[in-house]
């Protein structure tokens, strides 16, 4: 914890000095706008210190607890079939499973190769629509028609909605293998016939059917890679799939910069689609990816998981790791309390969509409304420049959450994350400087990618096998809700106010500073709730 405060606090120190300088301000040096809004404005703002207070004791508190539960696998390296008198027979199933799923790049990398593609071509999609959108609408006519351009921008959200509540669920029911090889497929279809798209409505539909295969391609990728890793490095190792994020971000801004004027929107969209073909290659013509035999168990079908342990993952003994994965696995329970909504998991599952969808108000907002704050500080040309590095910010938010993760815990790093996700939020309303937006933005991104990566380790690890990838699915799909909504909402408290200067504040507008300060609160709202989410660090899925 040392370490994380050591880093942290030249961030408070920043924020802590800015609202002295608001404080000590004059009513007369304020716009008449947030002057009348003053009160509401500190009235959250004070809301976000009390979360944060409150969170960071909780952190403390947990960091140091002591607790009788935890299993010390240290010694767990015996052989297998080796009956230690020191160990209840829980902890040799779960050291035994450990051994069993731990890392090896012949089978564990063939599998992420895959998985990470098409986490990577997802990204991609979904930030290739604004890019192509001014090609797109002059090519049929759209500029004088928002509500289309509108449409066209959100197919492909509506599709991602629909596509995270049907293939979570089939993920549960048909297969993890068979689903994702489906989402990929539909998304590769669909994305590739979208660049020859004759006529402006095919278009639509062609981006909300590569959205329904994205939906899908995110929840049951995260949920079939988690049941194939350890529980001692499996925070650290579900990050090489998430990473592609960044990465593909990165390629769409340089693929746009280098090949949009020279070839065109079409051949932008053929280009940034073939690395989904790839992972379909990958995963069905390879057969890079297997099954899980965790969720072939709570089938029946010890077979097809024994012949996957044997094969492909090369575990010799495999009859005792059945025993034990079996073991280890929940057992279904009265239909009345089964599901993701029923009265046994009913509590867990409000706090985590919850979190996901205020956690996704705040990115969506903000990652709309962000770029139209910035151009009244900067011009077109600064604003690309800075949101470029600003990507860097990812990076080292993955960085420090791969460290911290497996020995902190997912709550810690969440919660943390989160909330200084929110202070950057208000740190934006009094920000002066192109530097200081600079700043701004790499500490948005980096806590923001790092809360948001750790939501995607223990979101999975929050349910048991028979309805994960529901679960996880229709998680997506709440955040997705959030992302169609939010902006809307920002829209009336932002509107199209492009001379908002946040260094000025006779100048700042008080919606605008409502709106980051919302956008703070909502980000708190959702690193307070993670604390109350059982953590999963070192256990072994259920």
């Amino acid at each position: 914890m040392s370490d994380l405060e050591v880093h942290t606090m030249p961030i408070a120190a920043t924020v802590v000095n800015s609202f002295q300088t608001v404080l000590k301000s004059p009513p007369s040096e304020l716009d008449d706008g947030i002057a009348a809004e003053a009160p509401l404005l500190f009235g959250i703002v004070a809301i976000i210190a009390l979360l944060a207070a409150a969170t960071f004791l909780w952190c403390l508190c947990k960091y140091y607890e002591k607790t009788s539960t935890d299993i010390d696998f240290t010694k767990a390296k015996s052989d297998w079939n080796d009956d230690e008198e020191n160990f209840s027979e829980e902890g040799n199933d779960n050291a035994m499973v450990d051994e069993a799923f731990a890392w090896t790049w012949g089978f564990h990398g063939r599998l992420l190769a895959s998985l990470g593609i098409g986490f990577f071509d997802d990204v991609m999609e979904l930030a290739l629509i604004s890019i192509i959108l001014p090609d797109v609408s002059a090519e049929f006519g759209l500029s004088e028609s928002r509500w289309k351009q509108g449409l066209l921008a959100s197919s492909v959200y509506a599709g991602i909605f629909g596509g995270a509540l049907v293939w979570g669920h089939l993920a549960d029911h048909w297969g993890r293998k068979p689903s994702y090889i489906s989402t990929i497929a539909c998304t590769s279809v669909f994305s590739l016939a979208s660049a020859a798209a004759p006529t402006y409505h095919v278009l639509v539909l062609l981006r909300f059917c590569a959205g329904f295969g994205i939906g899908g391609n995110m929840p049951v990728a995260t949920t079939l890679f988690s049941e194939f890793v350890s529980s001692q490095s499996r925070g650290r190792l579900m990050q090489l799939i998430v990473m592609c994020s960044p990465l593909g971000l990165l390629t769409v801004a340089i693929t746009q910069m280098l090949l949009l004027d020279a070839l065109g929107w079409r051949w932008l969209i053929f280009i940034l689609s073939l690395p989904s073909s790839v992972a379909l290659a990958m995963a069905w013509g390879c057969d890079w990816v297997q099954e899980s035999p965790r969720w072939l168990l709570t089938q029946g079908e010890e077979a097809a998981a024994r012949h996957i342990l044997e094969t492909w993952m090369h575990i010799e003994a495999s009859e005792p790791v059945l025993v034990a994965l079996a073991r280890v696995q929940s057992p279904r329970i009265e239909p009345a309390q089964d599901g993701v909504c029923g009265l046994t998991y009913c509590a867990k599952t409000t706090l985590v969509w919850a979190v996901w969808f205020f956690a996704e108000a705040s990115s969506a907002s903000l990652g709309v409304w962000l770029p139209t704050l910035l151009l009244a500080r900067m011009s077109h040309q600064q604003m690309h420049s800075v949101f470029l590095v600003g990507t860097l910010g990812a990076f080292v938010g993955l960085l420090y959450e791969v460290l911290l993760i497996d020995r902190v815990g997912r709550q810690l790093v969440a919660s943390v994350s989160f909330m200084f996700a929110a202070g950057v939020s208000v740190l934006l309303i009094f920000t002066d400087s192109v530097t200081g937006c600079l700043l701004a933005l790499l500490g948005h991104m980096c806590f923001v990618q790092a809360g948001w990566s750790t939501l995607y380790v223990l979101t999975p690890e929050t349910y048991p096998t028979y309805m994960r990838g529901t679960a996880v699915g229709a998680a997506s799909a709440i955040s997705r809700i959030a992302s169609l909504l939010a902006p809307l909402g920002a829209s009336a408290l932002v509107g199209v106010n492009t001379d908002y200067r946040p260094g000025e504040p006779e100048q700042v507008s008080g919606g605008v500073a409502i709106f980051l300060a919302l956008n703070g609160l909502c980000f708190a709202l959702a690193a307070t709730l993670i604390m109350l989410l059982p953590d999963a660090k070192g256990h072994v899925l259920r």
